[in-house]
């Protein structure tokens, strides 16, 4: 346990940050580098993620610590309760779609049972007071005397954290969808979030009216990296699987499709037809498609595609908990990727705002509905339907012939590109 706020010397405060998973560390990173020269930091994470990352952080004034033998049940439990009885199905669109059909019947019988619902404006207040009313004893400062508490969403075990007349509280936007997506269950002294349009809906969903900008810390690998010559970061690669993964790219020109999904999800039939089918369109050209497998998703899920003499299927996550975040390498050869490639082809996934920060040329695809097994209905979720479809020069897929297609590609269109990467810094 640590005890005491202040701390003699040069550490002048002790800040804690919140951090449940490893895209949420690695988010994190940034803030760990710029508090713990004078301050004490305490990063809380799961228990499976310690190990890993204090072989990650050799610092001094940084703690890492495991959330679970913190963890109070009856208050697990009764967030269950307060989310099953009182919010309600429509408190947002996602939300909504994510619940309908997915409650399990016991679920669905207790939301029927308790039918009078808050409003989504009142839902994160309430379940704040009440956390402190039950379980205000229990939070995490009762152990640890911080100073300043800053959480990444989505925080699960929000019974830890002390409400903002107690602790001062900044809550961090770690995804996009994050605000749209289910409740916080927390009321922050502010909230940061990318841009304008994530700040308003954030202040419409959760109520929060304290909110402000920040740049992407997720992506913060982009910036770190940009004033750097790419070969010399391949250089400096010592990583074999990742330096010759780079050296097999050289001189190639390589057509880059991130995939959304994987076999342990939903709709990945959809996305394999749509992968053969890209695969087919480019076969006698001049480009290569490099599948970029989703990240933890289970090694060999692409396999299939090596069949294809002008496929080749990029490496495969070294760990199902996204251990590969925590490991700088892995973000220097995401950087030496995404600088290689001519262009990319994106469904469904975050990956093309990387590339439009890049600069890379992107073929946005809006498939048919009907045509790839749900996958198609898949790629049009709320952000991706509001925010990026919504831009210039997306392609309707299936649409133009193989040679229409190969020189859509050789154009390197960037109209849409810009546009993305100035809706993510607005």
């Amino acid at each position: 346990m640590e005890s005491g706020g202040k701390y003699a010397g040069s550490m002048s405060r002790t800040i804690g940050i919140w951090c449940e998973h490893n895209f949420q560390v690695y988010s994190a990173i940034p803030l760990i580098e710029k508090y713990t020269p004078k301050n004490k930091v305490i990063l809380f994470t799961k228990k499976q993620n310690v190990a890993e990352i204090r072989l990650r952080f050799n610092v001094s004034n940084l703690k890492v610590q495991a959330i679970e033998p913190f963890v109070y049940k009856p208050a697990v439990l009764f967030k269950k309760f307060f989310e099953l009885a009182l919010v309600p199905v429509d408190f947002s669109y996602v939300y909504k779609n994510y619940h309908v059909g997915r409650d399990s019947k016991w679920e669905s019988l207790v939301r029927k049972l308790f039918f009078l619902k808050l409003s989504g404006e009142k839902v994160n207040r309430l379940f704040v007071r009440c956390n402190k009313l039950l379980f205000g004893s229990k939070n995490i400062n009762s152990h640890f005397h911080l100073d300043l508490l800053i959480s990444f969403t989505k925080v699960y075990y929000s019974h830890l954290i002390p409400s903002p007349d107690t602790l001062p509280h900044i809550s961090i936007m770690e995804s996009w969808d994050h605000p749209m997506k289910f409740p916080y269950y927390l009321k922050p002294s502010f909230n940061l979030t990318w841009n304008t349009d994530l700040a308003n809906e954030t202040r419409r969903v959760q109520s929060i009216d304290r909110v402000r900008k920040i740049e992407p810390l997720k992506f913060h690998y982009i910036n770190k990296y940009s004033d750097m010559n790419v070969d010399m970061i391949i250089s400096t690669i010592s990583n074999k699987a990742y330096s010759s993964e780079l050296s097999k790219l050289r001189d190639k020109k390589i057509v880059l499709y991130p995939s959304t999904t994987s076999s342990a999800g939903l709709n990945h039939e959809g996305e394999m037809k749509l992968i053969e089918e890209l695969a087919e369109i480019l076969i006698n050209s001049s480009y290569q498609l490099y599948i970029k497998p989703k990240p933890n998703a289970p090694s060999g899920d692409y396999a299939i595609f090596e069949k294809h003499p002008n496929v080749i299927v990029g490496i495969d996550s070294s760990s199902p908990n996204a251990s590969d975040m925590l490991d700088e390498e892995y973000h220097m050869f995401r950087y030496a990727l995404l600088n290689t490639v001519h262009t990319v082809i994106n469904a469904g996934t975050t990956f093309a705002l990387e590339a439009s920060l890049v600069d890379k040329p992107i073929i946005q695809l809006v498939l048919d509905e009907g045509k790839y097994l749900g996958f198609d209905e898949f790629c049009k979720t709320y952000h991706l339907s509001e925010y990026v479809l919504t831009l210039d020069r997306t392609l309707h897929f299936p649409g133009p012939n193989p040679n229409e297609f190969q020189e859509l590609i050789s154009k390197r269109e960037m109209t849409f590109s810009h546009q993305l990467k100035k809706w993510i810094t607005n």
